[in-house]
């Protein structure tokens, strides 16, 4: 029994036996378990799952220093000391050796009369310590030199005897002046180059003295231009010299008018020269109007009439054709500073034609033709001119004159004259006028106006006035 129970421990343990001996290891990762440094090494294992452990060496790193790093300057005479540290903090520690001097030559200074002189030495450049001192050197004595007087020339004064030093040239007795310079006598300048309009000239004097020459510029005069005509280029009056073009003609313009029948023309004349040229300006022809109620086909420019007006066609008292009510003169009143009507009366009907200037021609004419009575049972006339329908015709400077041509219904023409005066609006016909005037508005039917101003004879007015109750509104008028 006691055999049996041996040999059992016995087949246990080669049982585990033959059991490990087919096991094969597998190990994990490796883990540092001491880190190496600068000088030593370090370890690291991995274990398999059995337990088995596997170790091995991490290497030295050996040190790392850094710059090296100066602790002390190296001089001419002492060396230095530079050091580098490791990341561990050892320290490396090295000699810098020593410079030496770096030698200079003080180059020797010679003396002079006035200051000492020096010897040849040397020093260093570096740290300036004297390697061979240089000696003082003693200076010199002056060396006297005489200096002549001198006698006044043109440009330089007299001096008295003087003393200078031959060596450094230090005056030691100054020259004292004894007379002014003499200056230059010149004789008579001669020409040596004649100048002109466009050229310098020259002039040399010499001195009686020294012979100094001295030359002068002689400025050119310049040309003394003539100017240029339609005849003669511009001419220099000095030399006779000729430039440029022949100037234009300066024309002068004399213009006959052209009428609405008869050609005009502008004669063009050279006020230089007397060269004249014509220019043919075309009739203008008659511009005319239509024949209205109260002025016939009239030209607007010349003021020639063709047949007669058409005359009123009234129908129940109102003109069928330009609606004129029959009977057109009324009364009125003059007002006062209050605006209210006095006792003093005017007649007075409005009318309506054309006018023409030099900026438009046949453009809308109102007229005012009105009728008072002075004290000594006088008649005047006057008119209100208002051109564009309603700007007042007005005198600014001067009495204006007109020239009026007046036309009856039986076709007598009267040329007289009216005036405006200055600052006025009204048209006025002289006291011998007036009589024409009111004869053919007494006589009946249309009475005619072709008025044009003297300073302006461009303008010109055109209008007509039926007589129609004019004789009972002067009736009223006088009563």
């Amino acid at each position: 029994m006691k055999r049996i129970l041996v040999v059992i421990p016995i087949l246990l343990l080669m049982i585990l036996f033959i059991s490990s001996c087919a096991h094969t290891h597998e190990f994990g990762t490796w883990k540092t378990v001491k880190n190496a440094s600068c000088m030593e090494n370090g370890m690291q294992e991995r274990l398999c799952s059995c337990g088995e452990k596997q170790t091995q060496i991490i290497p030295a790193k050996g040190h790392h220093f850094g710059e090296w790093n100066t602790v002390k300057n190296a001089s001419c005479t002492d060396s230095g000391e530079q050091e580098r540290t490791c990341s561990c903090g050892e320290k490396q520690v090295q000699t810098v050796p020593m410079l030496g001097h770096t030698i200079v030559i003080d180059e020797k200074i010679n003396p002079t009369c006035t200051q000492t002189g020096l010897t040849e030495g040397s020093h260093c450049s570096v740290c300036h310590e004297i390697i061979v001192e240089q000696k003082i050197i003693e200076k010199n004595n002056h060396i006297i030199e005489i200096i002549e007087s001198q006698s006044a020339t043109c440009t330089q004064a007299g001096l008295s005897e003087g003393q200078k030093c031959s060596i450094c040239g230090e005056i030691i007795q100054t020259q004292i002046k004894t007379s002014e310079p003499l200056g230059h006598d010149y004789g008579e300048a001669v020409i040596t180059k004649h100048v002109d309009c466009e050229h310098n000239g020259e002039s040399v004097k010499t001195c009686k003295r020294c012979g100094k020459k001295e030359t002068d510029i002689i400025t050119a005069t310049g040309h003394s231009w003539k100017s240029a005509t339609c005849s003669s280029k511009r001419t220099c009056t000095v030399c006779g010299k000729t430039d440029g073009d022949f100037a234009d003609h300066n024309y002068s313009k004399t213009t006959t008018e052209a009428t609405c029948t008869q050609k005009g023309k502008n004669i063009y004349t050279c006020t230089v020269c007397g060269y004249s040229y014509e220019e043919v300006i075309s009739e203008i022809g008659h511009k005319w109007t239509n024949a209205t109620c109260t002025v016939p086909k009239t030209c607007s420019t010349c003021g020639t009439t063709d047949g007669n007006s058409l005359g009123h066609n009234y129908v129940d008292g109102k003109c069928s054709r330009c609606g004129e009510s029959e009977g057109n003169w009324s009364v009125y009143r003059y007002v006062d500073e209050f605006k209210m009507e006095t006792n003093d009366k005017y007649i007075a009907t409005v009318v309506s034609g054309t006018f023409s200037n030099s900026a438009t021609t046949d453009s809308l004419l109102d007229v005012i033709i009105a009728a008072d009575k002075e004290k000594t049972q006088h008649i005047d006339f006057y008119f209100l001119l208002f051109t564009y329908g309603n700007y007042l015709v007005k005198q600014t400077y001067g009495t204006g004159y007109y020239d009026v041509v007046m036309r009856t219904s039986n076709g007598e023409k009267y040329t007289f004259t009216a005036y405006m005066l200055e600052g006025g609006d009204r048209l006025l016909l002289d006291d011998e006028y007036e009589p024409l005037l009111m004869a053919s508005l007494l006589s009946g039917g249309t009475t005619y106006f072709y008025i044009v101003d003297q300073d302006f004879t461009t303008t010109n007015y055109l209008f007509s006035v039926e007589s129609s109750n004019f004789a009972s509104a002067l009736k009223e008028l006088t009563e």
